[in-house]
């Protein structure tokens, strides 16, 4: 039974909300320590916003100046990555040609005209291939 009566009074007193009581409890203090204390609060709040409002700045200074400096390089290196790579390709490429090339010319003698003689219509395509 006692019990219901503790929690009939704790819930009692909650038509205060959070900010009136510690308003209430302010007057517990001396003025001069009010003062001082309200002067704290707003210096410190005041501080916070000016070092948000300059970390902002120099955020957008810095980034900013990072994509106009280093934009240039990253896309010559994209640039070199690509022609790297179209190299490679024209080289498998070429090999494959050449690979082609040198089974035609090896085994076209054996298959195509039989004699083993190539003609020079044969070798002309051939070369035409290889261009």
């Amino acid at each position: 039974m006692s019990t219901n009566v503790c929690f009939l009074f704790v819930f009692q007193d909650l038509d205060e909300t959070l900010s009136e009581r510690l308003w209430g409890l302010t007057e517990m203090f001396p003025e001069g320590v009010r003062n001082i204390t309200s002067a704290v609060v707003s210096s410190t709040c005041t501080g916070i916003k000016g070092f948000y409002g300059l970390s902002r700045i120099i955020a957008w200074c810095f980034f900013s100046s990072s994509a106009i400096l280093f934009a240039p390089l990253i896309f010559e290196m994209e640039r070199a990555q690509v022609e790297e790579m179209q190299r490679s390709q024209q080289k498998q490429v070429n090999t494959q040609h050449i690979h082609f090339i040198m089974n035609y010319i090896i085994l076209k003698p054996w298959y195509g005209n039989g004699g083993g003689t190539l003609s020079t219509e044969y070798l002309e395509k051939i070369c035409i291939v290889c261009v």
